[in-house]
């Protein structure tokens, strides 16, 4: 089997998702496992297919495909879901095209697995942790995350870093059951996960903000919105 899946989900990433790709060619070829990686194409209508295509030679690809018309909250959760219900890696990580968090953080990982983890993420929040990003989205983000904290997941410090690795076991079980196909779907897995007894483990990475983000203003509401239904959902 495979050690380590990537799912990447891809909306309108034609500018940046080719740095990731050479990113992640760079860390394949330095390891001394085999890497999948599984790019989910998500109501993009830009050239992010094509740019990816272009790695199949260097790199295995696997391209899905996921829309949802009319989608209320974006369909970044519906991606995510889509690519890790298909990974086939011992263990299954997500992580955004825009590089944020570069894959070799995983590194860092392997030890809270080897400790019976089955859960383990990233977070720019505990101590240990490098943020680089501008300081009104910071404290915006902060504050967020009190309130996830307060009506959902109190004592995990970031949610919404876009680093997570499951076990196979794991990642299937709990994305089986996501129904959040929003950005929101971070807060819903790691409820899922702490309601049903998985054992979870916060890791400080080192994080930088991309210029040109997907992520509008607008997407903190419409996550808010989502937290207290997902809040109603576990309840």
């Amino acid at each position: 089997m495979t050690k380590l899946s990537v799912v990447i989900p891809a909306y309108n990433e034609a500018r940046r998702i080719e740095a990731t790709l050479d990113s992640i060619v760079l860390f394949a070829e330095q390891s001394k496992y085999d890497i999948e990686v599984i790019v989910v194409i998500n109501n993009t209508t830009d050239h992010t297919r094509e740019i990816v295509e272009q790695f199949h030679p260097h790199l295995s690809i696997t391209i899905l495909d996921a829309s949802l018309s009319n989608a209320h909250g974006g369909t970044k959760g519906l991606a995510v879901k889509k690519g890790v219900l298909a990974a086939q890696g011992e263990y299954i990580l997500y992580m955004d095209a825009d590089n944020a968090v570069q894959l070799s953080q995983i590194e860092t990982f392997w030890p809270s697995f080897a400790e019976g983890y089955d859960v383990v993420f990233g977070s720019r929040y505990i101590q240990g942790a490098k943020t680089h990003r501008v300081w009104y989205r910071d404290l915006l983000g902060k504050a967020s995350n009190l309130l996830v904290q307060a009506v959902l997941l109190p004592g995990i410090k970031d949610t919404q870093c876009g680093f997570k690795c499951f076990t196979n076991k794991a990642g299937k079980e709990l994305f089986e059951q996501l129904t959040t196909n929003g950005w929101g779907f971070d807060m819903e897995v790691l409820a899922l996960a702490r309601k049903g007894g998985y054992r979870l483990k916060e890791v400080p990475v080192s994080w930088q903000e991309m210029d040109q983000s997907a992520i509008k203003a607008k997407a903190f509401v419409t996550t808010l919105r989502e937290l207290f239904a997902i809040r109603k959902k576990i309840r």
